[in-house]
């Protein structure tokens, strides 16, 4: 009864020592494995480290930029019933400037085709063209 239980003790060591000759040959690749390793956490962290100064510096040009953008908002907001006030008085005044022109174009084709009063029966004559022709 010692022998197969000597047997099985043989055995039991040669698979112990067949999973540790298997531990030590991936323990051997994982240490030549860990300088590269080791090399790409540095040059992660240098990328990582870069982005981090890259943000810092984007924030400070945004809030940079939110100064003036800021301060045209205040404009703004100060300008606004300033306009609420003036839109309708443009209104108006568009209103107005269209009645002059109404009136001013009447006056001009008034002024440029007339009645010439020596002519039977009344024709119009346009003033420029009679000007501008010879004698």
């Amino acid at each position: 009864m010692a022998l197969p239980d000597a047997l099985l003790a043989e055995l039991a060591a040669a698979v112990a020592l067949l999973f540790a000759s298997v531990a030590l040959a991936v323990a051997i690749v994982a240490e030549a494995d860990a300088p590269l390793a080791l090399l790409a956490a540095l040059v992660a962290d240098v990328a990582a480290s870069l982005a981090l100064v890259l943000a810092v510096v984007a924030e400070v040009a945004a809030l940079v930029a939110d100064v003036p953008a800021s301060a045209a908002l205040v404009v703004a907001v100060v300008a606004e019933p300033a306009a609420d006030v003036a839109l309708p008085d443009a209104a108006v005044a568009d209103d107005d400037a269209e009645v002059a022109l109404a009136a001013a174009a009447w006056a001009w084709y008034l002024a440029e085709y007339s009645v010439e009063p020596e002519t039977t029966p009344p024709v119009l004559v346009a003033h420029s063209c009679a000007d501008a022709a010879p004698d």
